[in-house]
This record gives C-alpha cells, structure tokens and sequence, in this order.
C-alpha cells in the first residue's frame, strides 16, 4: 500500500515535470539546453557572437534567399526578401501565441486543389500554434490570432477563402 502511493506521488511528479517542460520548450525560443537551465533556476544569457560567426550566420541566410545584400556608398544594408519574411512572420507566430481564458478563435477554410501545397502548409502550422482540429478544415484554439497572422495570409493570397471567427467564451 505504502509503495503504491510513493509510485502515484513520483509518477504525478514526472508528469508535471514533462509537462512543464514541454510547455517551456514550445512556447519559448530558447534551446533546449536553455530551457533546462531556466527550470534549474539560472537566467539564459544570450550566446556572445564573434564578427566572423556573425558573417558566417549572415551568409548562410542571404544564401537561402530570407535576406539581400546591398551597398550603397560604400555601406553594407541587408533587407528581408519575400521569402525572408515570410519565414519571419512563420517564426513570430508560433512564438506569440498564448492563451486567453475568456477568448476562442474558429478558423474555417475552403482552398481549392490548385493550392493544396498552401493548404497543407496552412494546417500545418495552425496545428503547431495549436489549434484543435475539428474537421479538416474547420480548427479552434483558446486564443484570438496575432495580427502577423493576417500578414501570412495576405502574403499567400489565402485570405479570400479563410473565414475567422473570434469571440468570447461564456463558460
């Protein structure tokens, strides 16, 4: 009996544990490592860069095509491409989405065959942010969605077949 109620108070512990783990990890952009450190009580310092790693993580995006390079004058200027923001706002997404108790979002969407890559992307990532799936095409989630969302969907041309409904929960 006694070993029992020592398994049920360890095992409530490793759940709570992983939980609260789980929910730190996907709701922060720190590394796992971080992450460990942060529950262990220590504050995460931002890793110190060199010049040459810095240009070497510079390089490495401008090669994948999310930033260009430009010289004006002598002076180096990098913007966003397309692509780059998109990737950007795909980030800021599943980084911002949180919770509200009394809020409830319920997005519909009807995308034609021609964009089903779009259309698998969509719920995709409605998915991560975590969204429920009630049908296919018709998922919720506690929260109402961030305006980089919308930015998303302008930037795909997908806001013409996607319907939002945002309210408030009564109970």
């Amino acid at each position: 009996m006694k070993y029992k109620k020592i398994r049920k108070k360890i095992k409530a512990v490793k759940t709570s544990l992983s939980e609260e783990l789980l929910s730190r990890y996907y709701a922060s952009p720190l590394t796992l490592a971080q992450t460990m450190q942060q529950i262990r009580g220590f504050t995460p310092r931002p890793r110190e860069l060199s010049s040459r790693q810095l240009y070497k993580a510079v390089e490495r995006i401008r090669k994948q095509g999310w930033i260009e390079k430009k010289i004006i004058e002598d002076q180096t200027f990098y913007s966003l491409t397309k692509q780059g923001r998109f990737k950007y706002l795909i980030y800021q997404l599943k980084t911002s989405c949180k919770p509200m108790s009394d809020r409830a979002t319920i997005l519909i969407f009807d995308i034609p065959e021609e964009k089903r890559i779009y259309r698998d992307f969509l719920r995709r990532l409605l998915i991560q942010m975590k969204f429920t799936q009630i049908q296919k095409s018709v998922l919720i989630a506690p929260y109402i969605l961030p305006q980089e969302f919308y930015e998303l969907l302008e930037e795909t041309k997908l806001l013409q077949f996607v319907k939002i409904i945002e309210g408030k929960i009564r109970y």
